[in-house]
């Protein structure tokens, strides 16, 4: 019934239903809770398993065309799927996956294209973008990375912060600036030589982050996207949908935790009755219902608008980042509270979506 309902006040269409029913039975059966906690327990969020599983039902290429292998989606449909993995608290590289291939898909050309995307739809080659720089800025502007002339090429210096799943990602994404304060594009192998990986603490478990070191790192001609504005723009719009997609399982992770408050409150006893028929929690309830759908609202909008390319997309992505952390925060709270002393316990699922939405707070 709450599935139909999403349906009918969102205005899905048969097919976008379908793939929300399809993606709900594909993460709910391959990346159960049970083993996402035992992955997180491991150190080990990513499954190469899981990964190629995703790829063989095309979620690697959800929006990547036809021509690379994708499946040439919208940007609706990758808020649906994307808030299913949010509702199975999907770890892995997937956000960084999406960032990267975005950009390269808006910056390279047609060889460039048909070599490294058709891999990472496959799932052969992962991918992180180094973005974040140590002044906590995140546009392409603001790089501190400098590229050096070097014949054809550059040599990367400098270090990047936050880099997502470093560890897991076989090639980075990285903007750096040259002579003349134009920023360089490069998708680079990440066992090229003068590459340093640190590990870096952090909120989500399910994206550990690294900080990237850059000595030297030789860019050959053939690993350069863009330069100058085309640059910029491929990345400010592969940040939008990357922050986008990182909302959408925001709402995925506030859905769950919804749907865990309404089943405590149906099973907590007090003064002789369940405390959902008290008024208070009752009318708590149905705020709180409303307060998920206005998200889920403000996520759908974004992506419209950005798919369409109105003026105001990236404060609509924005807003709806902003108003569903906050209400994700809410909502976590407020299960912490009803849930009293278990609530408190590794062993209660609400620890693992309390940990999800950091990263892309600080992004778009």
């Amino acid at each position: 019934m709450a599935e139909q309902n999403i349906h009918e006040k969102h205005n899905l269409s048969e097919e976008q239903r379908i793939l929300k029913h399809f993606a709900a039975r594909f993460f709910s059966t391959e990346c159960p809770l049970g083993k996402v906690k035992e992955s997180i327990e491991a150190d080990q969020p990513y499954s190469r398993e899981l990964w190629m599983k995703m790829a063989e039902q095309g979620y690697l290429g959800l929006l990547l065309p036809e021509r690379s292998g994708g499946l040439a989606l919208g940007l609706i449909e990758l808020a649906i799927i994307s808030e299913e993995m949010g509702k199975a608290c999907l770890p892995g590289p997937f956000i960084s996956n999406l960032w990267g291939s975005c950009a390269i898909e808006r910056a390279s050309t047609a060889t460039q294209r048909g070599g490294i995307l058709a891999e990472i739809i496959k799932g052969a080659t992962t991918l992180t973008v180094a973005l974040l720089q140590q002044k906590g800025e995140e546009t392409p502007a603001s790089a501190e990375l400098n590229a050096r002339m070097n014949g054809d090429g550059y040599l990367f210096n400098g270090e990047s912060i936050h880099v997502m799943d470093g560890e897991h990602a076989d090639h980075v994404l990285m903007t750096a600036k040259n002579p003349g304060r134009q920023s360089v594009l490069a998708v680079i192998p990440l066992d090229s030589p003068g590459f340093t990986l640190t590990r870096v603490p952090g909120l989500d478990h399910m994206r550990p982050c690294y900080l990237v070191s850059c000595s030297n790192v030789p860019v050959a001609k053939e690993q350069l996207l863009a330069v100058g504005n085309s640059a910029d723009s491929a990345m400010a719009y592969a940040t939008s949908v990357a922050t986008l997609a990182a909302t959408a399982e925001m709402v995925g992770t506030i859905q769950w935790i919804l749907e865990a408050v309404m089943k405590f409150t149906g099973i907590r006893v007090q003064m002789g009755q369940v405390i959902e028929a008290f008024k208070d929690i009752s009318s708590r309830c149905a705020d709180l219902i409303a307060a998920v759908e206005n998200c889920r609202s403000a996520v759908y909008s974004a992506a419209t608008a950005l798919e369409q390319g109105e003026a105001g997309a990236v404060d609509a992505v924005s807003l709806a980042r902003t108003l569903t952390a906050e209400t994700s925060d809410e909502l976590g709270s407020l299960l912490l509270q009803r849930q009293e002393g278990m609530g408190l316990t590794w062993e209660h699922d609400i620890h693992l979506f309390r940990g999800a939405p950091p990263f892309f707070n600080s992004i778009s």
